[in-house]
């Protein structure tokens, strides 16, 4: 009896360790298959997510190349834009660097140009008919017109890089500009012989570009030498009925050689002053006083005169009216 239950006991013991050993096999076994299920899985998601980073950084490669790309061209394009800047940057300093001289002598230029007789040209197309009758009343109540065009004489030097017909404008203008700022500081008077003693040109009351000087100087000693024009004698007003009439305009370089022309012609045509037939000639004082002015008198006049004076014509000369050639 003992050594059957000795023996169930060992079977038993036997029976155990087969069955641990089983287990432990079974264990094992579901150990591995866990294990290569794991494995495998893991596999798979390492495929999944190796497949999902490899396209997320082809994109993210893409992006960089585009981005690099519009880098490249957009720094290229910046690259060219600042290289035309420069260039024009570049282009305006040396032409600002080469030509302060030039521009300097071109403004120079444009404003020696630049000098008006508009002022005066409006005051004698308002108040001097085209008889040459002068509204001095009319003309006092805008003296500061007039006073402000002569202050420009006076600022204004006749520069030499002006044209003949500038210049030879230029001092006829103040001239006259001059002639009637007298009579209006002298205004109310019935003649200009009535200002000075007689004696009216000798006042130093001319200033131009800063310097002084007479209607005798200005007339005798600039316009008629250096300008050797006869015709001048003809729009240089002296205020006076005999006078050539005052134009009712300013004198204008582009129009100086037709203006001198119809004032000489006018005076001359004009019977008051001037008779003139074939056989005998009784002009004005004017002839007489600038006598080495005209050369051979009767030779000037024929060029102007509706009636041509014959050579065997006599020449006499009218006496001045001196009273004053307006209202």
């Amino acid at each position: 009896m003992k050594k059957i239950i000795k023996s169930i006991a060992v079977l038993s013991v036997i029976l155990l360790a087969s069955c641990s050993q089983t287990k432990e096999s079974t264990n094992t076994a579901l150990s591995e298959m866990k294990e290569a299920n794991v494995k495998s899985e893991v596999e798979k998601s390492s495929a999944v997510v190796l497949q999902q980073e490899t396209e997320s950084l082809s994109e993210t490669i893409e992006i960089v190349e585009r981005e690099v790309t519009s880098t490249k061209i957009e720094e290229i394009t910046k690259e060219s834009i600042v290289k035309e800047v420069v260039s024009q940057t570049e282009a305006t300093i040396i032409v600002i660097e080469k030509a302060p001289e030039k521009s300097v002598e071109v403004v120079e230029k444009e404003v020696i140009k630049a000098f008006s007789h508009q002022a005066l040209d409006e005051l004698l197309k308002k108040y001097v008919s085209a008889s040459g009758v002068v509204n001095y009343t009319g003309l006092k109540g805008e003296r500061a017109k007039l006073d402000t065009y002569i202050a420009t004489l006076t600022a204004q030097k006749v520069e030499p890089t002006w044209s003949r017909n500038e210049k030879l404008a230029f001092y006829i203008n103040a001239y006259n500009a001059y002639t009637i700022q007298l009579i209006l500081n002298n205004y109310p008077t019935s003649s200009i012989m009535k200002i000075n003693g007689g004696k009216s040109w000798d006042l130093s009351i001319v200033n131009i570009g800063g310097k002084k000087m007479s209607l005798n100087h200005l007339e005798n000693k600039i316009i008629r030498p250096v300008f050797k024009e006869p015709r001048i004698h003809f729009v240089v007003n002296c205020a006076a009925v005999s006078c050539p009439k005052l134009m009712n305009g300013a004198f204008l370089p582009n129009q100086l050689s037709s203006q001198l022309a119809r004032q000489t012609r006018a005076f001359i045509r004009n019977t008051k002053e001037n008779q003139i037939t074939e056989n005998e000639v009784k002009i004005s004082q004017i002839f007489e006083w600038y006598a080495t002015d005209f050369g051979d008198i009767k030779t000037f006049i024929n060029k102007y005169s509706s009636v041509k004076a014959g050579e065997k014509a006599s020449v006499s000369y009218n006496q001045y009216n001196w009273n004053l050639n307006g209202k």
